[in-house]
């Protein structure tokens, strides 16, 4: 995605936004009537509400969600050893959003560790593999990391429909963190 061309693009709505919300045809200059659905003061606080969202956007763009802006993610090693690793299983979202708290990614302005890269970087490592099931992606665990690492496949009921997730308990939260180095070399 390009920034500029983006920004372009938001600058344009802003401004289109802030024409409806005076009640002004952006394109032609037409005032609309006092009857026109962009009169009704809730839509007008809509409005003004998406023109702001913009506007706050354009002012960081390190959060709005354009990743090339952001620095890497990075931890340190006092970083690591503040972690408080949960005594019960987790997934690998409850580990990237542990692991992106304790590094502070959005007070140091990096990108996030999200539970999909996480795992197609353990998936080239092995650990996971990654398949497809009813057009939807799915994570199973490897075979050889069945039987230890503290990685295991949980049976959970979502929906009335039965699903297997990954899970780590504290030895397995400690594996994630111990090769981060090696998780962060695959993804880019």
């Amino acid at each position: 995605m390009n920034f500029s061309v983006e920004k372009e693009k938001m600058e344009r709505a802003i401004f289109v936004i802030d024409k409806l919300s005076e009640g002004v045809d952006p394109y032609t200059g037409e005032i609309f009537g006092d009857e026109h659905i962009l009169n009704n003061p809730k839509v007008v606080r809509c409005l003004k509400y998406a023109e702001e969202v913009l506007k706050e956007t354009l002012r960081t763009p390190a959060r709005s969600g354009n990743n090339r802006d952001l620095l890497p993610f990075s931890i340190t090693e006092d970083e690591i050893n503040s972690i408080e690793y949960s005594e019960t299983p987790v997934n690998i979202t409850h580990i990237c959003k542990m692991l992106n708290a304790v590094a502070k990614v959005e007070e140091k302005g990096m990108r996030k560790l999200t539970a999909v890269a996480v795992n197609d970087a353990l998936a080239e490592m092995g650990v996971v593999k990654i398949t497809s099931f009813n057009n939807k992606r799915k994570t199973i665990l490897s075979e050889d990391y069945k039987n230890g690492y503290g990685i295991s496949e949980k049976e959970a009921i979502y929906n009335g429909v039965k699903a297997v997730s990954i899970v780590y308990d504290k030895e397995g939260q400690k594996f994630v963190v111990d090769h981060l180095n090696e998780i962060l070399e695959y993804i880019d």
